[in-house]
C-alpha cells in the first residue's frame, strides 16, 4: 500500500494541537453532520458521533489514499451525558450539577482507512475521572464571562480556565483535553497491523 494522507475530522485547536505532537503530517477536514445520536448510554453515545464524523469525512473527502481520525469527547456523571451548553445559563447549570462531585471524562477515537483486503474501520474509547471543587460565584462568574466554556463538553476545558475548578483526575490528562495520545498511539499501530514496539510506523504515512 502506498503511504496515507493522515486526516483529521474534526475543526478542535486541542485535538488538532495534540495530535501534531506525533509528528506527522495530517490535514484537517472537519465534518458539518449534526452531533446527534439515539444512543443513551456514555460510550456508545461518544463512539456513535465519532463514527458519524468519520464516515461523513470518508464520504466527502478527496484526498488520495486518506486515513481519517474523528474523535467525541462528552462528560458524564450518574449516567447523565453533558456535551457542549448552548448558552451561558446551561453551562452555569452543567458546572453547578457537576461542582463538588466526581464525574466521568469520556473520548471516543474512531479510525477508517483502505487496505489490500478492503476498507477497514475501528472505534475505540478512553475513561478518565475528574473531581470538580465546590465552584463558589467568585470562581464562576469571572468564568462564565470568558466565554471559554461555549465550545466544550461539560462546560469546561481543563487546559484552560475551567482548571481552577478540577480538584483531581485519575486517567489520562490528554484524553480530558479531548484526545487520548497515548491510546490513540497503542490503537493505531494495532490498526496498522503493526507491534507496540514498532518504530517505523511513521513510515505508513506521507510525510
Amino acid at each position: 500500500m502506498k503511504p496515507y494522507q493522515l486526516v483529521l475530522a474534526s475543526q478542535s485547536p486541542r485535538r488538532r494541537e495534540l495530535l501534531g505532537w506525533i509528528d506527522v503530517p495530517f490535514e484537517i477536514h472537519p465534518s458539518d453532520i449534526k452531533e446527534v445520536s439515539r444512543e443513551t448510554k456514555p460510550v456508545a453515545f461518544a463512539e456513535d458521533l465519532a463514527r458519524l464524523k468519520g464516515r461523513d469525512v470518508w464520504g466527502i473527502s478527496s484526498f488520495d489514499n486518506p486515513f481519517i481520525v474523528s474523535s467525541d469527547t462528552i462528560v458524564e456523571l450518574d449516567g447523565k451525558i453533558f456535551g457542549k451548553p448552548k448558552d451561558k445559563q446551561e453551562a452555569r447549570e452543567m458546572l453547578l450539577e457537576l461542582s463538588n462531585k466526581w464525574h466521568q471524562v469520556v473520548t471516543s477515537v474512531f479510525f477508517k482507512a483502505q487496505f489490500d483486503e478492503g476498507i477497514k474501520e475501528h472505534c475505540f474509547s478512553v475513561k478518565t475521572k475528574v473531581k470538580f471543587s465546590e465552584i463558589n460565584d467568585d470562581i464562576m462568574e469571572p468564568y462564565l464571562r470568558s466565554g471559554e466554556s461555549l465550545d466544550k463538553a461539560g462546560a469546561y476545558g481543563i487546559q484552560g480556565k475551567g482548571l481552577v475548578f478540577v480538584e483531581s483526575i485519575e486517567g489520562s490528562y490528554s484524553n480530558v483535553v479531548g484526545f487520548p495520545l497515548v491510546e490513540f498511539l497503542n490503537e493505531l499501530k494495532t490498526f496498522l497491523g503493526l507491534s507496540g514496539k514498532d518504530i517505523q510506523w511513521r513510515e505508513s504515512f506521507k510525510c
